[in-house]
């Protein structure tokens, strides 16, 4: 995947910026059998996101990564518990007009164009206010970003039909969602299926998007290698429906180096985590640990770090306040560190900052991110940051060894080395969002920390706060302050009703009704069904050839038999033609309907006027062929009126297989239905 290049890729910045925070979320399903208990899937998930991040969720599979997203994106509705806060405020309806998900599996109209596809999006969920033209425009403007232009008249395809690769139709799946300018972005593992090259494409792409735009973006991700991951802000792991870590993807390595577990030199941090992860008989002491090695910042983060016994704790002389230079100079220290090398921040400069993972031969010639990145690199002020680099349990042994003369010891894995962020890299002028919201901006998104007392830059001692050593500290957003968190004025429906008018039902339909036309089968298809309507019609003229003419007592079971048959004949094909059209489309009716897209009435009216016409009109030609060569009275009234009968029953046997096929997932079940 590759952006325009010819000219920088600018995003839009987003309407309504969102904080999203959940406590105490729970999920859970019946269990199987009666009386059974329920199955919890997540167990108690506390966390908070901001905006303007990228956040990366990682764990095996059933570890709930996808049970978690779709709980931020509404999508989770029965055996959820918990409190879900969008800018502090409990989570709505309506709040879904915010929020894109990128599912895993990508669901598409096979016979639509790409542009198609977005323009028929665009024209449904962009604000009712905003002129056709303007939405048009919006949709070459995604094209643009998501590198899709050459593909644009190309469609989709399936496993019969070729159409566009793996690639572009994962980016379509994005550029779908991205259509709308979502606040919230939420993706399931949009990498998979790519290639690795591909993949780093897609994250930079995501990680620019981010950081111009103040848009909060969440994506599950399967073992990433060292570029991408570097280049996520905060990284979230889950195992067995727990979160296990919170924090920035560098401070992983600290973190479970702390706990026991040793990265070998030259390894992929993202797969050591997840080999640790993958192993069951852990869980019980990640999850243990996690509890007892998180903390809340000032702003809202939950942050899983080291714990250490023994002596007067360091951890405090370890925050050091970091001033961000001129563009293009390094970050140096605004006062000197004591300790080990391994002890010191790990962003003064290049000497002190941890050598980068070895890149594979497929990763190496990959550009840096930070390209991909230099539009947005002017999005964020200087700033002040607090730096806390964490010191894994065998720091103690290193003092010793560098007393005893001995060298630091080597054979682990160093944390991954970030990728130059736009936030810490340069100093830049602030969006105005971040102007008005007076939002922090350090490299990972973590403000300062405070100690228990409240003062800025002392640090945590823990001589004074033993609780460190027993739980977890949890500061509520009363007590920590949280000064850097979003403060609106406004709740977010406020928010949502007036940036984001909805299109009116009409509108719907009609838009609706005109996608409708572009994906029913017709050319050859509808000929087929045409002739086969008329060849049916001939045979049945030809059975009852001029039986009818005379009406008298001898001839009138011939009546009731040649009647019975066009009717159920005309019943039953449109029927059964409904109970195949809608499953092809229920996956994606349903996506759109969880994004709140439009109201199932506005699908059934348009998809009523697609079919009908196609429908009544194969009944019409039946009755013209059949009608006079059965020898019923050749007059325009009873024509018309034995015609609008049948007609009648058309229009009823449609919406009965519509109703069927929604309420029955299985062909078979569902024909068995329509039958009786």
């Amino acid at each position: 995947m590759q952006l325009n290049a010819d000219t920088p890729t600018k995003f839009r910045s987003v309407e309504v910026p969102l904080d999203v925070e959940w406590t105490d979320m729970r999920v859970s399903v019946p269990g199987k059998g009666r009386g059974s208990e329920p199955i919890e899937l997540l167990h108690g998930l506390n966390g908070y996101a901001g905006p303007g991040e990228l956040v990366a969720v990682m764990g095996p599979s059933g570890a709930g990564k996808t049970t978690f997203l779709n709980l931020l994106s509404d999508r989770s509705k029965v055996g959820v518990t918990g409190s879900l806060l969008l800018n502090g405020k409990p989570k709505t309806s309506s709040a879904k007009r915010l929020i894109g998900y990128v599912m895993q599996k990508d669901i598409f109209f096979e016979h639509l164009s790409v542009y198609d596809t977005l323009k028929f999006t665009a024209l449904m969920r962009l604000p009712s206010d905003m002129p056709t033209k303007e939405k048009l425009k919006r949709v070459d403007e995604v094209i643009h970003e998501l590198g899709l232009w050459k593909c644009r008249h190309t469609i989709v395809g399936s496993s019969v039909q070729r159409g566009i690769s793996g690639g572009e139709l994962k980016r379509l799946n994005i550029a779908n969602e991205l259509l709308f300018n979502p606040s919230l972005f939420l993706l399931d593992e949009p990498t998979s299926g790519l290639d690795s090259s591909s993949a780093f494409a897609l994250v930079s792409t995501l990680k620019a998007m981010a950081l111009a735009s103040d848009r909060l973006i969440i994506s599950s991700i399967h073992q990433p290698n060292s570029q991408i991951f570097a280049m996520f802000d905060r990284l979230i792991l889950f195992c067995g429906g727990h979160i296990v870590f919170q924090g920035s993807a560098a401070n992983s390595l600290h973190y479970f180096d702390a706990l026991g577990y040793k990265c070998p030199l030259g390894y992929n941090m993202a797969d050591f985590l997840m080999d640790v992860l993958n192993d069951p008989q852990q869980t019980d002491r990640l999850v243990d640990a996690y509890r007892k090695r998180t903390r809340r910042t000032p702003q809202g983060y939950y942050e899983s770090v080291p714990l250490h016994h023994g002596g007067p704790s360091s951890f405090g002389s370890r925050l050091s306040p970091i001033v961000s230079p001129s563009p293009g100079k390094p970050f140096t220290s605004a006062s000197p560190v004591k300790g080990t090398e391994r002890e010191q921040t790990e962003v003064a400069g290049p000497k002190s900052r941890p050598p980068p993972l070895p890149l594979t031969p497929s990763a190496a010639p990959l550009p840096t991110p930070a390209a991909a990145v230099t539009a947005a690199s002017s999005m964020h002020p200087t700033e002040v940051a607090v730096v806390v680099s964490p010191v894994p349990e065998e720091s103690r042994e290193v003092e010793r060894e560098q007393e005893e003369g001995g060298e630091n010891r080597e054979g682990h894995c160093s944390a991954p080395s970030p990728l130059p962020s736009p936030r810490s890299q340069s100093a830049p002028s602030p969006s105005p969002w971040a102007k008005s919201q007076n939002v922090p901006g350090s490299a990972s998104g973590v403000g300062p920390i405070t100690s228990p007392s409240g003062g800025p830059g002392e640090g945590l001692n823990l001589d004074d706060v033993e609780s460190l050593e027993e739980g977890v500290i949890l500061q509520t957003p009363g007590e920590a302050g949280h000064s850097g968190r979003i403060q609106h004025s406004k709740t977010v429906d406020e928010m949502v009703r007036e940036h984001v008018k909805r299109p009116s039902w009409g509108y719907l339909v009609w838009v609706l009704w005109m996608r409708g036309l572009k994906t029913s089968p017709g050319g050859t298809l509808t000929f087929m069904a045409g002739l086969q309507s008329a060849l049916v019609a001939a045979v049945v003229g030809v059975m009852w050839f001029q039986n009818l003419a005379v009406y008298s007592e001898g001839r009138l079971e011939d009546r009731l038999g040649a009647l019975f048959f066009i009717t159920v004949y005309n019943a039953f094909v449109p029927m059964f033609n409904a109970l195949t059209a809608f499953p092809a489309e229920r996956a994606v009716i349903s996506k759109e309907r969880a994004s709140k897209t439009f109201p199932v009435s506005a699908y059934f009216s348009a998809k009523t006027l697609t079919d009908l016409p196609v429908q009544l009109a194969f009944p019409f030609l039946f009755m013209l062929i059949a009608y006079p060569l059965i020898g019923l009275p050749w007059t325009a009234a009873d024509f018309l009126g034995t015609t609008l009968i049948i007609l009648t029953c058309v229009t009823v046997a449609n919406s009965v297989g519509l109703l069927v096929s929604a309420l029955v997932t299985d062909f078979s079940t569902g024909a068995t239905v329509c039958a009786v």
